[in-house]
């Protein structure tokens, strides 16, 4: 049936597939030729959900389109698919053809394309699907993608078995826009520039992408609706632990963050991260075993519990942890050995008090970085401490070894100085390019 309206559009109504094959076949023979010069040809489905086969149309205008569309709404029946198949999906270069989806629910369905040449496919003819007016359009993120429209109108649109790779360019409807399936948080951020609405992702079920790029795709969850649970997988060399820490937060789903090597932040986060949220499933992010670590500014006058914390990051990586601290040798000698660790400790030391030579020598093996600095209050212990026999003891050659110009006082009297006390103490005095105080009494021959 043929039929004009006030607009001067033309109306096929067909009934079902034959009708359609039957009208389809005159426009491929040449029997039929119709001219549309701005108005459509609309290829209308009213009763029976048909596949539309789209043959080349011939025709003049060189501003003309086709338009496919089915309004088909009885709530009592099943609602009709508009199916393209492509076996045939041929236009003219100059033939735009458009999909207008305007009944309460309507999925497109599109098998897949097949190349006609030079990486064209004959998708390509499609550039615009419009959802009219509260009616929805559902629609695979492999078929969006397959015929690249650009989606408008004010209509719905559910978008089904999204990818990490799915791409959302050419989404432009103002309505609500709802994602199934998993997406790539760089895709998400892009649409969300795009629509003013907002979009609900709660029914994605993975996320990924660069932590900063998460972190924006959870960050306003009136612009972006994400799930509460929603997995997250976040990519990049590196990433900044604070980042990270927003992204746990915002999910009670695994967070995988195994694919950076370097994480930079400070004391507090790596250690939630690293050691409280640790984990391979459930509420919890897993960071990769060998992490290098850098924790940002300088942790001073460092606790019992702050060594604790930094003892904890450096026992959860193989890698290497970088961190600048200071404080009193009585926190800083429960520091771990770079021999008990598994990883390497670069870590930059200052020692706020005066130390005794064990526990110099406990803080100096803290760290593989080449020096520590006792310079405050430098070395202080008993004259047996520090020496051994006629040279200075293991541990302050291990003390004076990150720190040559250390301050050494020897706190008690060398009384009644033997040879080998002098010798002794000569040593400290060799090992040092920093002041040795010491009280000594004895006979002229010794000293």
């Amino acid at each position: 049936i043929l039929s004009g309206d006030s607009s001067g559009k033309i109306l096929v109504n067909v009934r079902d597939d034959v009708e359609l094959a039957s009208f389809m076949s005159q426009l491929s023979s040449g029997q039929l030729k119709i001219y549309a010069d701005a108005n459509p040809l609309q290829l209308l489905n009213e009763d029976k959900s048909v596949s539309v086969t789209m043959l080349e149309t011939q025709q003049a205008a060189t501003n003309a389109y086709v338009q496919l569309y089915s309004k088909y709404d009885n709530a009592t029946a099943n609602n009709a698919d508009l199916t393209i198949n492509d076996d045939l999906f041929v236009t003219n270069a100059s033939l735009e053809t458009k999909l207008t989806a305007e009944s309460s629910t309507k999925t497109i369905k599109l098998s897949n394309g097949t190349e006609v040449a030079a990486g064209v496919f004959k998708y390509d003819a499609i550039s615009n699907i419009e959802i009219a007016q509260g009616k929805t359009l559902v629609l695979s993120a492999n078929d969006f993608e397959m015929i690249e429209a650009e989606i408008s109108g004010s209509g719905n649109l559910k978008v089904t078995d999204i990818t990490l790779d799915s791409d959302f360019e050419g989404i432009k409807s103002s309505g609500k826009i709802e994602l199934f399936g998993e997406a790539g948080a760089k895709s998400l951020n892009a649409l969300d520039e795009v629509v003013s609405n907002a979009i609900d992702a709660s029914s994605i079920t993975k996320i990924s992408g660069s932590a900063i790029d998460v972190k924006n795709a959870l960050d306003d969850q009136s612009s972006i609706i994400t799930a509460s649970n929603v997995v997250i997988v976040t990519t990049g060399a590196s990433a900044d632990l604070a980042i990270l820490k927003f992204i746990e937060e915002k999910t009670t789903g695994f967070v995988e963050a195994i694919a950076h090597t370097s994480l930079t932040g400070t004391l507090s986060d790596a250690e939630t991260l690293l050691v409280t949220k640790q984990g391979t499933s459930g509420d919890k992010i897993y960071t990769a075993a060998g992490a290098n670590i850098t924790l940002t500014g300088t942790q001073g006058n460092m606790s019992a519990a702050n060594v604790s914390s930094l003892n904890s990051i450096i026992a959860a990586t193989t890698g290497t942890v970088t961190a600048t601290i200071d404080g009193n040798a009585a926190e800083l000698d429960d520091l771990t050995a770079t021999a008990g660790d598994t990883g390497t400790s670069t870590l930059t030391i200052t020692v706020d008090d005066a130390v005794t030579a064990a526990q110099g020598a406990a803080i100096a093996a803290a760290t593989d970085a080449s020096t520590v600095d006792f310079s405050a209050a430098g070395v202080s212990d008993t004259f047996a401490n520090l020496t051994s026999t006629t040279t200075i003891s293991a541990n302050l050659g291990s003390t004076d070894a990150k720190d040559a110009d250390v301050a050494v006082t020897v706190s008690d009297t060398i009384a009644n100085a033997s040879a080998n006390n002098v010798s002794a103490l000569n040593a400290i005095i060799a090992a040092t390019t920093g002041t040795v105080t010491a009280t000594i009494d004895g006979n002229a021959a010794e000293l």
